[in-house]
């Protein structure tokens, strides 16, 4: 979630659960996080790229423009930090679609499907069954 907020790519987009917990971790004890101790907290996570890395300031300076964020707006910020950075593993899916698409029209007809089932699964595919 911090890479995200910091401008990076994410591995995995995570849950509002998830994010509900980190935000219980940063918390100031009144049901906000304020930029101060988001700071705090990623010095003392991340000691190296705090002191290396330009993302780091570009996330706490998202906190400081939004003030003192409570639970809500914490899962907003990330959300949209998300949404700028693209979804993660979107152009692995395009790269394997492209090699799985051979005629290269922008479609998957039934043959290719099942030609990557077939490269792909453990179990051979019931042809009979499908067409």
């Amino acid at each position: 979630w911090f890479w995200s907020l910091a401008g990076r790519e994410a591995s995995t987009v995570l849950s509002t659960a998830q994010l509900q917990r980190a935000f219980q971790v940063y918390e100031d004890g009144n049901g906000r996080i304020s930029a101060s101790s988001f700071q705090k907290a990623l010095t003392l996570l991340f000691p190296r790229a705090f002191a290396a890395d330009a993302n780091v300031s570009t996330a706490v300076e998202r906190f400081r423009e939004a003030g003192d964020v409570n639970c809500e707006e914490f899962v907003a910020m990330y959300l949209e930090a998300v949404k700028m950075g693209g979804l993660p593993g979107l152009n692995d899916l395009r790269d394997a679609f492209r090699l799985l698409d051979r005629d290269q029209n922008g479609t998957l007809d039934l043959q290719e499907l099942l030609d990557a089932f077939e490269q792909c699964a453990p179990t051979r595919v019931p042809r009979d069954e499908i067409e």
